[in-house]
């Protein structure tokens, strides 16, 4: 649940619409999943643009914007 919501909210510098067409530019894909007890998220692209998709899904990890009170 968690990482379905850093997706939903985005981050301190951009917006979750911001994120996904981020990642499309790159031909890619990001998504999050969650079980019992593990949580995920994940980006998707060719090797070439790695390092661009992993500093984007670095900062949806490491930056959400949640905000106070859970809203």
């Amino acid at each position: 649940m968690l990482t379905g919501e850093l997706l939903t909210k985005g981050t301190e510098t951009m917006t979750a619409p911001q994120i996904a067409n981020a990642v499309e530019s790159l031909g890619g894909s990001i998504g999050s999943g969650a079980g019992r007890e593990t949580s995920a998220a994940y980006v998707q692209v060719l090797s070439g643009k790695a390092e661009t998709a992993l500093r984007i899904l670095a900062d949806v990890v490491q930056h959400p914007a949640f905000q106070a009170g859970g809203n």
